[in-house]
């Protein structure tokens, strides 16, 4: 029983840092919508000259910013329905824009430590030497570059929103609130639309915060509130330069919490919807109980015994598909296995591989039903499978393996 207590006690520890910055970011992306951060960055999409081309790539360079800082779960709540209204506007079909969210929010999570929870727990298991930046720089920006490159090269020629078929592209211009979706089904032929009923936790709570200003991005945007942009700055620094970011991270996103509160007289509810902490609360109990299993029995762990770290990888990321990345993380990263950097390249970029591989792509299909988005699983496969396959080749020689 003592052992049980000490690996119950090991796992918690390993655990909360990752929980409380993730909670803290969380915080701090409903901080900087409400500072008008992301509205003043669709702005600036919609502003964009060029071919459509030129507006795929600076909203899936956005994604990238947004989840390297605030996690990719934030990226695809907030800046999704910012690159959803961007295309509309433009006349285009927002679909490759709305998918590219998610498809580029798992491609860049190796960016930053607190990108992705997983990153967070692996580090915290204390199996990632030297820091950050040093050991997944060059494999974090070649996931995330060849995760663009799939994503223009499928989609980066644009074509017209088949919601305003036959009403000219002056008409979108025109009424932003033009688009698909609005009763009508409009994924591809052959399959039925899908995506999550209107649930309750993250996803739902901070769809409550966030609505990107429908009528007004793009006209007379003010400038973003300075705390806003102040606090994702200093908590960008600090994640970079601080071993342990989580409680220094909180501390910037409550002040800034405070901050908004008092401005804007944002009511407390409001930050609490938005970090959802019940949600938050069941994926740590479960983490944690995931964690001391694998720490009582090595059957997980002994998957990755004698793999290279090519093969590491890809049993990391054929266990998102099947149990979710951070059941995953915490059954394949309790015993320390030969190749942890691998270990997170499959944790990372194997959910592009299928849907079920994160709550990320719950929250997006939740933030596409939202925005009136219908979208079809074989869309998102085809554009989110080849990305997966190539950037983790990619990340993989980088890393040397």
């Amino acid at each position: 029983m003592p052992l049980a207590t000490g690996d119950l006690a090991l796992s918690i520890e390993r655990a909360w840092p990752a929980f409380v910055l993730v909670a803290a970011l969380l915080l701090l992306g409903a901080v900087a919508d409400r500072g008008g951060l992301f509205r003043w960055a669709g702005a600036g999409l919609e502003r964009l000259p060029g071919p459509p081309v030129v507006l795929l790539l600076a909203g899936m360079l956005l994604v990238a910013a947004v989840t390297a800082v605030l996690n990719l779960d934030t990226a695809v709540v907030f800046v999704t329905p910012v690159l959803i209204v961007a295309a509309r506007r433009r006349g285009l079909d927002p679909r490759p824009a709305a998918i590219g969210a998610l498809v580029m929010a798992n491609g860049a999570s190796l960016l930053l430590p607190g990108a992705n929870l997983t990153n967070l727990v692996v580090r915290e298991a204390g199996e990632l030497g030297g820091s950050w930046l040093g050991t997944f720089g060059g494999p974090a920006v070649a996931a995330t570059v060849t995760t663009a490159i799939v994503l223009l090269l499928l989609d980066g020629r644009g074509r017209p929103d088949p919601a305003l078929a036959g009403t000219g592209r002056a008409v979108a211009a025109a009424d932003p609130t033009v688009g698909p979706g609005r009763g009508t089904d409009i994924g591809p032929a052959g399959g039925p639309a899908v995506g999550p009923g209107r649930g309750t936790g993250i996803g739902s709570a901070v769809g409550q915060v966030v609505r990107p200003g429908r009528g007004t991005a793009g006209r007379g945007v003010p400038v973003p509130d300075l705390v806003a942009v102040v606090a994702v700055l200093a908590a960008a620094v600090v994640i970079v330069l601080v071993r342990q970011p989580a409680l220094p991270v909180l501390g910037i996103a409550l002040v800034a919490g405070a901050a908004e509160t008092r401005r804007a007289r944002v009511p407390v509810r409001t930050w609490i919807d938005a970090v959802g902490p019940a949600v938050l609360a069941g994926l740590f109990a479960l983490v944690v109980a995931l964690g001391w299993l694998a720490l009582r029995w090595d059957g997980p762990s002994s998957l990755l015994d004698g793999a290279s770290p090519a093969e590491t990888a890809g049993l990391a990321a054929l266990a998102t598909v099947l149990v979710n990345n951070l059941p995953a993380t915490a059954l394949l990263s309790a015993v320390p296995p030969a190749h942890p950097d691998a270990l997170l390249v499959g944790l990372n970029l194997g959910p592009n591989l299928f849907v079920t591989g994160s709550l990320a792509a719950w929250l997006w299909w939740q933030t596409c039903r939202r925005e009136d988005l219908a979208v079809r699983l074989g869309a998102v496969l085809r554009r989110s499978v080849p990305a997966a396959v190539a950037s983790m080749a990619v990340a993989i020689l980088v890393l040397g393996g």
